[in-house]
């Protein structure tokens, strides 16, 4: 429902072409985000794109980056696919299209180990936090509910869900107000280090093609300036075999640029888990993303679950 009136409460200005040599990047200071981070920090990315000026901007949240792309302040954009996907639905696909993978894995399923949970039978009356309604962490832990014979207590559930904040979970859980949660990385290695938990489930082993951060354009901004955007699909790429070819480097790129942008370094037994658990890939599985937008509608976050057209291939 809170999607539904965040998406409705957008001026849909995403139809604007954009301005002329200039290239208007959004993306958040997260560890799946990676590219981004050490793209924009090595200088790499500008260089990339010679006469054109390359603009960005760090969010906090995918809700308030889609807000963005619909309001036509952010042209590329790296986010989570379910924000993606409500965004291309609850436009009829004229606000956005996906122009490559970023990465995959990169979230788990953590409880506290003295919350009694070892499988998914014991998670009956216990509480789970996730990052944000309709977020992708959010929309896999509804759906995994399902397929283990359990649900939410917001649909006639036992399980309560509880969307928060990752730095507010990471308190909760502590306090032990929360028995565990769904979270994007660091988040799941912050939880195990800080408050003594352990992985449930791993993303990057169940489900190891299913994206966590995808790269899209606004569709009037791909179809006006298609040049710029393959120049930049390209930079993204060879950002992605620097990841994939100098991993401990890029580890410390990435850590470096999220200190810069939060201004807190995180420890690096830390920082080596979380990155452990991130494969960074430019590959889209369109099979995957269909599960993903099935999921979401099943649960009642989309109107459909159609997402033919949204992967915008050269």
């Amino acid at each position: 429902m809170l999607a539904v009136v965040a998406f409705a409460g957008c001026r849909d200005r995403s139809q604007s072409p954009g301005e002329p040599g200039v290239l208007r990047l959004g993306y958040l200071p997260n560890l799946t985000h990676g590219q981004a981070l050490t793209g924009v920090a090595s200088g790499r990315y500008a260089a990339a794109l010679p006469g054109i000026s390359l603009e960005t901007a760090v969010f906090g949240s995918g809700p308030q980056l889609v807000e963005a792309l619909f309001a036509g302040e952010v042209d590329v954009a790296y986010l989570g696919p379910s924000p993606a996907m409500n965004a291309f639905v609850r436009s009829d696909g004229r606000a956005l299209q996906l122009l490559a993978g970023s990465a995959t894995g990169g979230s788990r399923f953590v409880v506290r180990r003295d919350s009694g949970i070892s499988a998914p039978p014991d998670l009956r009356g216990k509480r789970i936090g996730v990052p944000q309604i309709g977020n992708t962490q959010d929309v896999a832990m509804r759906a995994w509910l399902v397929t283990q014979g359990l649900g939410s207590a917001d649909r006639g559930g036992d399980v309560a869900v509880f969307p928060l904040a990752n730095a507010d979970i990471l308190g909760l859980v502590q306090r032990k107000e929360l028995d565990g949660a769904w979270v994007p990385e660091p988040w799941a290695a912050r939880l195990i280090a800080e408050a003594d938990c352990h992985t449930l489930l791993d993303e990057s082993v169940e489900s190891p093609k299913r994206p966590v951060t995808v790269l899209a354009a606004r569709r009037a901004f791909a179809a006006a300036q298609p040049d710029l955007v393959r120049a930049f699909v390209a930079a993204h790429r060879s950002e992605t075999t620097w990841h994939q070819t100098h991993p401990d480097a890029a580890r410390q790129a990435v850590g470096d640029a999220v200190f810069e942008l939060v201004g807190k370094r995180l420890p690096s037994p830390v920082l080596a888990d979380a990155f452990a658990h991130v494969v960074p890939t430019a590959e889209l599985h369109l099979d995957e993303l269909q599960r993903l937008a099935r999921a979401a509608f099943d649960i009642g976050y989309l109107p459909k679950a159609e997402i033919s057209g949204m992967v915008l291939t050269p």
